[in-house]
C-alpha cells in the first residue's frame, strides 16, 4: 500500500552541473570523514552517473564513496574511474569475476573505517540532505539507525508514490518485542538502505539466501532501534516489476549466491532454510532470553514467515484468481487487515 507523493520530482533533481563543480572543488582528501557510502555495483552504467552526482551533491561532506565492481561488462567502469579522478572521496575497485551481490556487499561493509555506514545503489538516488538529516538522529546511543522515507522511482526517473509500508520504527526497550514487530511487520526493506553504526552492522550477516535484507535486518532488531526521519530523501527505483513471488525467490537467490536460478534448490527448500534462518537468529541473539522465550519467539517466526513466504503468495497468485469476484473481494479486504500479511 503506497500513498500519492507530497512534492513534484523537481524536489529530488540533482544539480548536476554544479555537483561535477563541487566534485572538482573537493579534489582534497577529507581529514576524518565519518560516513562510508558502500556501492557495490554490475552493469549500472544506465544510471551510475546519476547515482554518483546525487552524492556529490551532499550538503554534508565528510563522507567518502567505495565503488566495489563485481565485474561488469559494460561501461561501469569508466564512469567510476573518471569519477574517483574528478573526487579523492571516492575510491573504485574492480573484482575480476562476479562472486555474487552477497559477497559484494560484505566486502564494501568490511573494508569500512569509519563510525557510520550507508549501502548506496549504482541505480537510486538521495535528496541533498540526506546525510545532513540522518547522521544527528544517531546521537541516541540505542539507535543502531536512521532511515528516511522512500518514494518509488521507475526506470525513466519519474517519481511514483512514497513508500507507506517501510515503517519499522523500534523505539522498543524489549529486544524480543522489537524482533517480533520485524518479523510480522517488516514490507519492504528500505530502511536496509539508512545510514548504520558500522560496528553493529557487523554484527549481522549477509546469509546465502533470497532474502539476505529482511534476514539481515531481523537479526539487527535485537541490537537496537531504528527510527525512520519523517522526510523523503531517498529515491528507490524499481527495476523488476509483476515477478510472482517464486520468480523473485528465484532472481534474488541467483543475485546473492552468483549462481544460475536453473541450481537454485527447489522453492519449498528455499523458503524452509529462510525459515530455518529465522530460527537460528533467534537463538543465536546475544541477549538475555529464558528458554520457554526463545522456543516460544522461534515457532511465531517460523509460523509467520511460512505464511508470509508460501500461503499468502498461494492466495492471492493461484487461489483468488480461480475464483469469481463476489467471493474473492470479501476475502482480500480481509486479508489485508491482517498484521503482517503482505
Amino acid at each position: 500500500m503506497r500513498e500519492e507523493p507530497p512534492h513534484s520530482r523537481d524536489a529530488h533533481d540533482q544539480p548536476r552541473h554544479d555537483a561535477q563543480q563541487r566534485g572538482v572543488e573537493r579534489n582534497v582528501p577529507v581529514p576524518s570523514p565519518t560516513l562510508t557510502f558502500g556501492m557495490p555495483v554490475y552493469n549500472e552504467e544506465r544510471w551510475l552517473g546519476e547515482a554518483i552526482e546525487s552524492l556529490l551533491a551532499q550538503t554534508r561532506g565528510d563522507w567518502v564513496l567505495h565503488i566495489s565492481d563485481n565485474a561488469s561488462t559494460d561501461g561501469t567502469e569508466d564512469i567510476c574511474r573518471e569519477a574517483a579522478r574528478r573526487d579523492t572521496r571516492i575510491r573504485y575497485e574492480r573484482h575480476e569475476q562476479n562472486q555474487g551481490s552477497g559477497f559484494n556487499w560484505t566486502h564494501v561493509l568490511n573494508e569500512a573505517t569509519t563510525p557510520f555506514f550507508a549501502w548506496t545503489g549504482g541505480h537510486d538516488r538521495w535528496a541533498p540532505t540526506f546525510v545532513e538529516a540522518l547522521l544527528p538522529m544517531l546521537e541516541d546511543p540505542e539507535v543502531i539507525t536512521a532511515y528516511p522515507r522512500s518514494q518509488a522511482m521507475d526506470l525513466d526517473g519519474t517519481l511514483g508514490a512514497v513508500y507507506v509500508d517501510d515503517h519499522s520504527n523500534t523505539h522498543i526497550k524489549d529486544p524480543a518485542a522489537r524482533f517480533l514487530r520485524i518479523v510480522t511487520e517488516l514490507g519492504i526493506c528500505n530502511l536496509l538502505y539508512g545510514i548504520w553504526r558500522t560496528d553493529v552492522l557487523r554484527r549481522g550477516e549477509v546469509r546465502p539466501s533470497y532474502g539476505p535484507d529482511t534476514l539481515l535486518i531481523t537479526e539487527l532488531s535485537f541490537l537496537g532501534h531504528y527510527v525512520q526521519h519523517p522526510d523523503v530523501l531517498f529515491l528507490r527505483r524499481s527495476l523488476r516489476t509483476g515477478e510472482t513471488s517464486s520468480q523473485r525467490i528465484a532472481r534474488a537467490w541467483s543475485d546473492v549466491t552468483g549462481q544460475e536460478r536453473e541450481g537454485m534448490p527447489g522453492l519449498l527448500h528455499a523458503v524452509n532454510a529462510f525459515i530455518r534462518d529465522h530460527i537460528d537468529i533467534v537463538y543465536s541473539a546475544p541477549v538475555e532470553l529464558s528458554a520457554s522465550r526463545r522456543l516460544w519467539l522461534a515457532s511465531r517466526a517460523a509460523t509467520t514467515v511460512a505464511r508470509r513466504q508460501v500461503v499468502t503468495p498461494t492466495l492471492h497468485e493461484t487461489i483468488l484468481p480461480a475464483l469469481p469476484s463476489f467471493v474473492t473481494s470479501p476475502l482480500r479486504a480481509m486479508w489485508r487487515r491482517r498484521p503482517g500479511s503482505r
